[in-house]
């Protein structure tokens, strides 16, 4: 499951949700800091910014 827009809004959301729920998620988006802070705040996959 990648998400991109991860770093905010129902992107995050949905990278959060996905990672709660077991699956493996890459996030995305063009603010590194706050896919960074997504990835940091729960079981996600760090990237790089897009």
């Amino acid at each position: 499951m990648l998400v991109p827009g991860a770093g905010q809004g129902i992107g995050a959301a949905l990278a959060r949700h996905g990672a709660a729920e077991g699956a493996a998620v890459p996030v995305a988006g063009r603010n590194p800091d706050r896919a960074e802070r997504t990835a940091a705040t729960s079981a996600v996959w760090r990237t790089a910014a897009t």
